[in-house]
């Protein structure tokens, strides 16, 4: 298995959208920014053609809050 390597990432997003993901992040007890982000960009790729084991373990990992 390859060694994950982590990138960090910069966005500005509108203000609305910010308010209510961190409405939802301060709501969930497991749930944090990375895998809130890290969920949502591996369902985009899957759901926009990506046909890689490493994006779906990823999202499923993201998911449910374990390593798989």
């Amino acid at each position: 298995m390859k060694q994950q390597i982590d990138i960090g990432i910069q966005a500005d997003i509108p203000e609305e959208l910010f308010v209510e993901l961190k409405k939802h992040i301060d709501s969930k007890e497991s749930m944090n920014w990375e895998r809130l982000i890290t969920g949502a960009l591996s369902l985009y790729l899957l759901q926009n053609g990506a046909n890689s084991k490493e994006v779906n373990r990823i999202y499923l990992e993201s998911l449910f809050g374990c390593q798989i």
